[in-house]
């Protein structure tokens, strides 16, 4: 059994992983339906499309920890700031909480992800 993809299996993956549908992607990959359709049942395929969705999350995930840094920052200026109502500071207090919380869930994920690639792999 082959693990490599061939050229066109690889232009397949790619398409999926840029459009929201199969009838989108077989047109962005120049492949029938059908052809998407079979691709997608294939190991080697559904294993390559979790490598990269997975490296898609975790690029993802790093912008969303840089943007929570500087909402970090702004909601203590917020809560620090002598001027600012108690309620306000409340609700900067509430926010820095849900996105905590929204992290944590996050990196938990993205472990989960990668102990079962890793699973996958051996």
């Amino acid at each position: 059994m082959r693990n490599e993809l061939t050229l066109r299996e690889t232009r397949v993956v790619s398409a999926l992983l840029q459009e929201n549908t199969l009838r989108a992607a077989a047109k962005r990959a120049g492949v029938s339906e059908r052809t998407v359709y079979r691709y997608v049942r294939l190991a080697r395929v559904q294993k390559e499309l979790r490598r990269q969705r997975g490296e898609l999350f975790s690029v993802a995930l790093s912008g969303l920890r840089q943007a929570w840094s500087l909402t970090g920052q702004t909601l203590a200026k917020v809560m620090s700031d002598a001027k600012t109502s108690g309620a306000a500071k409340v609700s900067a207090a509430r926010t820095a909480l849900r996105a905590g919380e929204t992290a944590r869930m996050y990196d938990e994920l993205e472990n989960r992800v990668a102990d079962l690639e890793q699973s996958e792999d051996e």
